[in-house]
């Protein structure tokens, strides 16, 4: 899942919650503001 994050509030919500709000608004305060937090799973690539 995706995890965003509300530039007026900051809390935390996932797409999902998102959704359930009519539009994409921050489901807490109805901000339009928000970005995409980066992923907690880290990726290990080789170096060559």
């Amino acid at each position: 899942m995706v995890q965003y994050k509300c530039m007026r509030c900051g809390n935390v919500f996932s797409s999902d919650e998102m959704i359930k709000t009519l539009g994409v608004r921050c489901p807490y305060c109805d901000a339009r503001i928000m970005f995409k937090m980066p992923p907690l799973i880290v990726r290990k690539v080789k170096a060559r």
